[in-house]
């Protein structure tokens, strides 16, 4: 006779360390940027503005006067931040690992190259990371599957992969930020299905409160594509993106020949409302719709969808 299926009960603790986050001011443009919160240019804004609530104060005081003045007169941006994750379950599958914990270093920045008078500024935008594990096994969006028999996604952002690839692309801003378009090496998390609680570094580390609550087949970061938005009048957006769907962050160069060569994409397409340009993730209520081509390489069927959303600040 088969076996009755067995109903594991575990409690997890898991813990986001924020160690350090050294970044450079980015006046206004953050809350014109059409990206989430884990988007480059918002996330300087976002570390600039924690800093000015610290003005006056002995311990970086200097450092943050030099960044700003950085950006004030080069149309540089700069940060790096640092974060940490200890995860410990109280029961495992037989022979499961009942704890993991990771690091990861990461490297970003935003250089306004051209158009800062007028406001349709071209951007160079760029986002490196290191992760790295503090034990055996490392803490993985397959952890809680394999060592808990959770079905669901945990943590995504930590591993072990070493250096990687997230961003490295060109924005171009239009009738005075209204209009963008970015082409690259892009991270779709970064422009679908956003909220302002999107952000597994800030908000929730499971990922079912994330991108698409996790019923989306996202492609890797770095995805090798194009993406844009607009606003239509006041209060109505769309954004839509175009990436390779077979991306490797590890090895962004690549991208090239898959993007040329397998012509298996991912696309998306959201329209929203939102109460006002520069609350665009904050709040909006939208409507988005995907699909993803089948991947021969990797016998992955195609998928798509459709994610409806709304969030009120």
């Amino acid at each position: 006779m088969p076996g009755k299926p067995v109903l594991l009960k575990s409690m997890v603790l898991s813990l986001g360390v924020f160690a350090l986050s050294i970044s450079t001011a980015q006046e206004t443009q953050a809350s014109q940027s059409f990206g989430g919160p884990n988007a480059v240019p918002n996330q300087i804004e976002s570390d600039a503005e924690n800093a000015e609530r610290g003005e006056d104060t002995a311990i970086g005081e200097r450092w943050d006067r030099w960044k700003s003045e950085l950006q004030s007169e080069h149309g540089l941006g700069l940060g790096i931040d640092y974060s940490g994750v200890y995860q410990n379950a109280s029961d495992t599958v037989p022979g499961g690992e009942d704890e993991a914990a990771a690091g990861m270093l990461r490297c970003y920045g935003a250089w306004d190259l051209i158009g800062r008078k007028s406001g349709n500024t071209g951007t160079l935008t760029w986002k490196f990371e290191h992760r790295h594990d503090y034990g055996d096994p490392p803490p993985s969006p397959l952890w809680a599957a394999t060592e808990l028999g959770y079905v669901g996604l945990e943590n995504p952002p930590f591993s072990d992969q070493g250096f990687r690839t997230t961003n490295f692309y060109w924005r171009q801003r239009f009738n005075t930020g209204r209009q963008a378009a970015v082409v690259g090496f892009l991270d779709v998390t970064d422009f679908v299905d956003l909220y302002g609680l999107v952000s597994p570094w800030l908000h929730f580390t499971n990922f079912v409160f994330t991108t698409g609550s996790a019923t989306m087949d996202l492609p890797n970061d770095a995805a090798l594509g194009f993406g844009g938005a607009s606003m239509l009048g006041d209060n109505f957006y769309v954004i839509g993106t175009f990436v390779d769907a077979n991306s490797d962050p590890e090895d962004p160069g690549e991208g090239f020949d898959s993007f040329w060569d397998d012509n298996e994409y991912y696309k998306s397409l959201e329209l929203g409302w939102t109460s006002g340009k520069d609350a665009i993730y904050l709040d909006n209520y939208h409507i988005t719709v995907w699909h993803k081509d089948e991947r021969d390489e990797f016998d992955k069927p195609d998928g798509r969808g459709v994610n409806l959303s709304f969030a009120r600040y």
